[in-house]
């Protein structure tokens, strides 16, 4: 054994080497870039780049040359090392490859901890722009993507006697050093990071590089000058479908409405559940809450569910069981517990808080629908006007996702026609787009109203507003505004609160009155620590059942990216 380990140490040694010997890094000592502007108003532009190679090895470089505010690329021409390569894939050649961008490889026999100059040259179409008071040169020298650093760059703008120069070229959002001479300026800048562009700006006076705007100039301003003729059309068809949308809504809304019957209002928050239903009605006519942890309090308090407080090594552990019932349950009381517990054939009748918690978010049905058809048959909800609610909310969404999918196909469309002069389309694009917004927010608001339309009865609309006020009133109590003459009411009310969502609140506040024992139905593992073990469980039980309810050079020219490998 002691043997197999001196080779397996051996072998590591003997490889380690060859693994750090194989890191490679690479930089640019320079990235140097002449611009020649031509008297016909083209840029022969000549990048030269000294890379710093260490490690390796080595086998390529690239340049992709972006067509970005420009018309044309051409007359290209690479060399490594001042020696011109012929095109081709293998080493000592150069491979284009036409597109947007333009890509270009050097390709060469593996180097390793050497450096060595590659250059380019070619000429552009298009790089000189018109601006309202200037002929201008705004030129990305140094393209945005670069996956090394620079140490220094020198850029030479080169122009010819008839251009007038305006002013002294700088470089946009970088400090530069600037010398001018006779129809040249030097601008040079140093310690250029990873992806860091450098764009240069040179300003002439208008007309004296060139008599008219380049292509993609021309191009660009009709663009924007369609694009703002349709915006009017676009605007008016939002306008008209948000109208017949909201008009269609309130129709549909006044049509289903229901008024309320007279009955005089209470001027008192009520003290006491408002009525004989169980727990969990209350928390379903409330609105916001969780009725299954109602149910579940209200069966410990019956006796049908016990908690006790097991040893664990970390933290507080508890088990649920379940015991026969003395009297028959509701159908969503028995839901809740074959959600939780399995049927009659199934699972056992003991298992952890958490686990039980965990089933009843994968069954909840088994208790919603239980309690739903005995609200229905309490007269307290409307299946029908269940229905239309539910449809009312599909049809909402449905707006919402045809209004998103429709906005986002009308864009992409208005930018193919934009982009390729399909001027007639521009109208079709536009309709589509102000139709698809108006139909997305008639859908966003129409999801908003649809969730307040009551599927509740007249009866139960004015249940749930009692409700509500025994809601608020519980609410209190937990906060200390409210006092409870009856401390036993903080155990009778217990189910309430949770269903209502105040279950680990009620809890703090139930540690901090004096004289109140634990509920019987739960077992702390000491009786000196059974009221905070009370309290680490209702936050156990409120958090576990509460998860079951439910940069300087945009605008250039050029650009582009380069690299090593």
């Amino acid at each position: 054994m002691l043997r197999k380990l001196l080779v397996l140490i051996l072998l590591f040694g003997l490889l380690l080497p060859t693994a750090t010997g194989a890191a490679k890094d690479y930089w640019a000592e320079r990235f140097d870039v002449d611009l020649e502007i031509q008297p016909d108003g083209a840029l022969v532009v000549t990048e030269t780049v000294v890379f710093r190679f260490e490690g390796g090895p080595f086998t390529y470089v690239f340049r992709d040359l972006a067509f970005t505010e420009i018309d044309e690329i051409d007359r290209l021409q690479a060399s490594m090392d001042g020696d011109v390569l012929p095109q081709g894939t293998g080493p000592g050649q150069v491979e284009i490859e036409a597109g947007d961008p333009l890509k270009v490889t050097w390709h060469f026999a593996p180097t390793s901890d050497s450096t060595h100059t590659f250059t380019l040259v070619y000429r552009v179409q298009g790089a000189i722009r018109q601006l309202d008071d200037a002929d201008a040169l705004i030129w990305r020298a140094i393209p945005e993507e670069h996956g090394y650093e620079i140490a220094s760059s020198t850029i030479t703008v080169r122009y010819p006697p008839s251009a007038s120069l305006l002013e002294e070229p700088k470089l946009l959002g970088r400090e530069a050093t600037v010398e001018t001479g006779d129809g040249m300026a030097v601008l040079t800048t140093l310690d250029i990071g990873e992806d860091e562009d450098v764009v240069v700006q040179a300003l002439f006076a208008p007309g004296s590089v060139i008599a008219s705007a380049p292509v993609w100039q021309v191009q660009a301003a009709e663009r924007s000058k369609q694009d703002r003729a349709v915006v009017p059309l676009a605007i008016g068809v939002w306008l008209l479908t948000m109208l017949a949308g909201a008009g269609l809504f309130v129709w549909y809304w006044r049509r289903n409405a229901r008024p309320k019957p007279p009955r005089p209002a209470s001027p008192f928050m009520p003290t006491e559940p408002p009525s004989e239903d169980p727990p969990a009605v209350g928390a379903k006519l409330a609105g916001a809450g969780n009725p299954p942890l109602a149910t579940f309090f209200d069966l410990a308090q019956r006796g049908v569910l016990r908690i006790e407080e097991t040893p664990q090594r970390w933290g507080r552990h508890f088990t649920l069981y379940r015991q026969p019932a003395s009297e028959s349950l509701k159908p969503h009381e028995q839901g809740l517990l074959d959600a939780v517990f399995g049927s009659k054939d199934g699972l056992s009748d003991s298992l952890s808080l958490s686990k039980g918690a965990s089933r009843l978010a994968s069954h909840k049905k088994q208790f919603d629908r239980p309690l739903e058809d005995e609200m229905e048959l309490a007269g307290l909800l409307d299946p029908q006007r269940k229905a239309q609610r539910s449809r009312l909310i599909a049809a909402t969404v449905l707006l919402l996702l045809l209004g998103g999918a429709g906005f986002g196909l009308g864009m992409i469309a208005g930018s193919v026609a934009s982009n390729n002069a399909q001027w007639n389309m521009l109208p079709v694009a536009a309709t589509l787009v102000g139709i698809a917004a108006g139909l997305f927010l008639v859908g966003f608001f129409g999801v908003i109203a649809a969730t307040t339309f009551t599927a509740w009865t007249s009866e139960g609309e004015w249940q749930a507003t009692d409700w509500k006020g025994f809601a608020a009133y519980l609410k209190d109590v937990a906060r200390g505004k409210q006092v409870l003459v009856d401390t036993t009411l903080f155990d009778r009310y217990l189910p309430y609160a949770a269903g209502f969502g105040l279950g680990d609140s009620w809890a703090k506040r139930y540690q901090k009155q004096s004289g109140l024992g634990v509920p019987a139905w739960f077992h702390a593992l000491t009786d000196d620590d059974s009221s905070a073990a009370f309290v680490a469980v209702m936050v156990a039980t409120h958090s576990s059942f509460s998860s079951s309810s439910g940069a300087g050079g945009g605008g250039a020219s050029g650009g582009g990216a380069s690299g090593a490998g």
